[in-house]
């Protein structure tokens, strides 16, 4: 194993400590003269030709919310050969945007279209470099939805006579004519499956996760596998197929902004089977930045902390900006509804919902961005949750069966009491 290293051009001899993270293929270590730099050591032979190439790349971000960890000064082993390069090193607590796709069912919107907003124009600024990202996604993502492009060794790139080849993809992120190649090692990624893959990540970003064929089977027979229903454009949320619907325990698809929706339909149901039918890279930028509102959309600590370890949202941890206007209302009206039929029933004789308890909800919970917060957002956990449980006492249990009937063996519902009460 490689202990020590020299830099090709600095000529900074470097021992190899420790790795800061380790890959399939690769592990990264820290570079010992140059804190906003790392060392990617390669396990196998490298492409010397394409690192050298890569060297000579200009590739300056069209916005400071993406960046790339292109290859730099390369670093050669105690025999000469070149067995890996200098990088930048990612931002100061940057997750694998895997971590964040796995947090994707309670981070808030606004963060999600910012994470994919800046996805895409990554994808774009490679594209319009003439480089072919390939094994997409393979990105860091910071706190504040800012992403980070790393293992760019593996782009390809076919124009002014080069003949940089990709060769690797992820399976859950293959368009339908690469998936039969896939495996042979030996294709050519173009810009369209970038595309394809980026509609995926989208889709995850804004789904909860759920891939976008993920779905529920009501042909004859086994469902089919992933790969296969992807092949067959068996996109379960158009409607040109009869045997697929969505998953059950999926998001509404349909409380999506509809220019996501137009977008998802031209990429997934009608340009499946079609390329020529999908949008290019531009099209996806453009309704991105039409989505995205521009705020702060960082996340408060606590919540990157959980996106880190996994697991659900933290308590209180919800943008204002991004409950839904019809959760809160349909919450309190709940409680309202359960209190009113409790007074009305005669069997309790106070509201049952405290008023605080209702303008809590109308409200809106305290959470997230980096401006804008209350002072008992300040406050850790136990004393955030002494400090509403103290003011707002618990509500008195309503059971169904203690409620009055309006006629012999009726069992009455709280539907039914608001609606007799109210006529």
């Amino acid at each position: 194993m490689t202990k020590r290293v020299t830099l090709e051009v600095s000529d900074y001899a470097l021992d190899l400590g420790r790795p800061l993270g380790s890959g399939a293929y690769s592990d990264v270590f820290p570079h010992s003269t140059n804190p906003s730099r790392v060392l990617k050591v390669l396990r196998g032979e490298a492409d010397v030709q394409k690192l050298r190439w890569l060297k000579s790349v200009s590739l300056t971000p069209s916005d400071p919310e993406h960046d790339y960890a292109l290859p730099g000064d390369l670093a050669i082993d105690s025999e000469g050969r070149v067995v890996g390069y200098a990088m930048p090193a990612a931002p100061t607590g940057a997750l694998d945007l895997e971590y964040v796709l796995g947090a994707s069912g309670w981070l808030p919107m606004s963060y999600l279209i910012r994470v994919a907003r800046n996805h895409a124009r990554s994808v774009a600024d490679l594209h319009r470099a003439g480089l072919v990202r390939g094994d997409l996604p393979n990105s860091l993502v910071t706190d504040a939805g800012a992403v980070f492009e790393v293992d760019l060794d593996s782009v390809a790139c076919y124009e002014n006579g080069l003949n940089y080849s990709c060769n690797t993809g992820k399976w859950e992120y293959a368009a339908p004519e690469l998936i039969p190649v896939l495996e042979s090692c030996n294709f050519r990624s173009m810009t369209g499956h970038d595309v394809w893959a980026l509609g995926v990540v989208i889709f995850q970003l804004v789904m909860a996760g759920v891939h976008p064929f993920d779905c529920h089977w009501l042909g004859a027979g086994d469902r089919p596998k992933l790969t296969e229903r992807v092949q067959s454009g068996l996109w379960p949320y158009g409607r040109r197929h009869a045997d697929v619907e969505p998953k059950r325990d999926a998001p509404d698809y349909d409380q999506l902004p509809s220019e996501l929706r137009q977008l998802f339909g031209r990429l997934f149901d009608r340009g499946a089977l079609a390329p020529e039918k999908r949008p290019d890279i531009e099209d996806v930028v453009d309704v991105l930045d039409a989505l995205d509102t521009g705020d702060d959309v960082t996340l408060s600590p606590e919540a990157w902390e959980v996106v880190r370890i996994g697991g659900g949202p933290p308590a209180r941890r919800h943008s204002r900006s991004d409950v839904s206007r019809l959760e809160k209302p349909l919450a309190a009206a709940s409680l309202l509804a359960a209190g009113a039929a409790a007074v009305w029933s005669g069997v309790v004789s106070a509201p049952v919902a405290p008023v605080g308890v209702v303008s809590e909800l109308f409200s809106g919970p305290n959470f997230v961005s980096g401006s804008g917060q209350s002072p008992r957002d300040n406050l850790g956990e136990e004393q955030w949750l002494s400090s509403v449980s103290s003011s707002t006492p618990p509500p008195f249990p309503v059971h169904l069966y203690e409620l009055e009937a309006a006629a012999s063996g009726e069992t009455p519902t709280l539907w039914q009491i608001l609606r007799r009460r109210t006529r």
